[in-house]
């Protein structure tokens, strides 16, 4: 039997004052998934809706409306782990609005996909949207009170065997899938919970396809798992995700983040992995915020027992280079159109190396991308690298459509030639 109107407006005010998403809610967020699904199309994109992003979506923004101090991204990375999805580096948009101004929101996202380079923007393949009613105001009918929602749009262009979410220290697993086009070469890299970061053997005999162990034997904790892949823009990082050992009953620290958001309680949990902290109103200029980050990177370093990397201006220069390029031309590789592969970018600025790497990141912050790096297994190893000496980074700093501003970042690294 349908409800009645006065039967819903009872359970939309019972679920505002609980901070969990009503009826109206859950049937607002496949309506606005299908919208964009329909216009992204215009566009030549094919999307679908995917329940489990959905889902990862919805929790990162209960945790939000519950007041969490956090860096949304990596919430959503948590999120997504503990739903069993590795998709890396969303396009995330957030925002509170009332259910009629949520058209503002979803054009937004669309504008900001037309925006894309074409070939950037035809990888995007997943959406998915999440609506929470704020909390902490007095119970109001769904039309009149302000949700607090989530768009995500994804690049997924892996397919992979579920990380189990019982795993104990000690157990094997075995972790397989394929890469999709125009992917090739898959490599599996894992960060141990010693903060160590290593590649798995590739045991696949397919091309595009992957096949490693991993031996959860560094004790509990948090093994962070990734999966890269190459196309003509060079490597890309096609899926990441957590997965934790821990005794039975052992709750993970997302775990009880969410749990405390649920019971209204997230402020008195500490979480200083999730917490959000930025002085990126600070740094006002380039130089300060290129300072900034070699701090941040030879702290990293230091962390882990290694010896500090001296700044080396031309790789600086060729760094920053690459990040204006980037930003000006809207694409995120490590191969430009117009510069072409690191080891050519590094020749033309008659650099002399033994070897080189490259790290690359856009994000609201130098300490965000600098988080964003660490927690990529790849990424990692190119920052922790003992056999580094020199380091170029490039800052630049770009707005977005509706004036946040973005942060591009190119760390080079190099061994001098002898």
């Amino acid at each position: 039997m349908r409800k009645s109107l006065a039967a819903l407006a009872v359970t939309g005010m019972i679920a505002a004052a609980m901070g969990c998403a009503s009826p109206e809610e859950r049937d607002r967020e496949p309506h606005l998934e299908a919208e964009i699904v329909a216009r992204a199309a215009d566009l030549g994109v094919e999307l679908r809706p995917d329940a489990a992003l959905r889902r990862a979506a919805r929790e990162l923004t209960e945790i939000r409306a519950a007041g969490g101090n956090i860096d949304p991204h990596e919430t959503l990375r948590q999120a997504e782990s503990a739903n069993g999805v590795l998709d890396p580096f969303p396009y995330l948009l957030i925002g509170t609005a009332t259910p009629a101004k949520l058209g503002s929101l979803r054009d937004d996202l669309l504008q900001a996909l037309a925006e894309q380079p074409a070939d950037e923007r035809r990888l995007f393949t997943t959406v998915a949207v999440a609506l929470v009613p704020e909390t902490g105001r007095h119970p109001a009918p769904f039309a009149a009170r302000r949700v607090h929602a989530t768009f995500v749009l994804s690049q997924r262009a892996v397919s992979f065997t579920p990380l189990p979410d019982d795993a104990r220290p000690g157990d094997r697993l075995l972790f397989e899938g394929e890469i999709h086009a125009p992917f090739h070469e898959p490599q599996i890299f894992v960060t141990w919970p010693d903060g160590q970061a290593d590649e798995l053997e590739n045991l696949a005999l397919e091309p595009g396809r992957f096949r490693g162990w991993i031996r959860l034997d560094r004790g509990a904790g948090e093994y962070q798992v990734e999966v890269l892949g190459r196309n003509d823009r060079g490597p890309r990082v096609l899926g990441l995700g957590s997965l934790f050992a821990r005794e039975p009953g052992t709750p993970t620290p997302y775990a009880v983040m969410l749990a405390a958001a649920r019971r209204g309680e997230l402020r008195a949990v500490a979480d200083t992995q999730l917490a959000h902290t930025t002085n990126a109103g600070a740094l006002e200029t380039v130089g300060e915020a290129e300072a900034h980050l070699l701090e941040l990177v030879n702290r990293d370093r230091q962390s882990a027992g290694l010896p500090e990397l001296e700044i080396d201006p031309a790789l600086t220069e060729m760094a920053r280079a690459h990040s204006q390029d980037m930003s000006a031309h809207q694409f995120f590789a490590h191969v430009s159109p117009r510069t072409g592969r690191l080891v050519e970018r590094a020749e033309t600025a008659g650099l002399r190396f033994s070897r080189l790497a490259e790290n690359i990141a856009v994000h609201r912050s130098v300490e965000e991308a600098e988080a964003a790096l660490l927690r990529s297994p790849g990424h990692r190893k190119n920052l922790l690298d003992p056999g580094f000496t020199r380091i170029g980074i490039g800052v630049v700093f770009a707005a977005e459509p509706k004036g946040e501003r973005r942060v591009y970042v190119t760390q080079n690294f190099m061994l001098p030639a002898r």
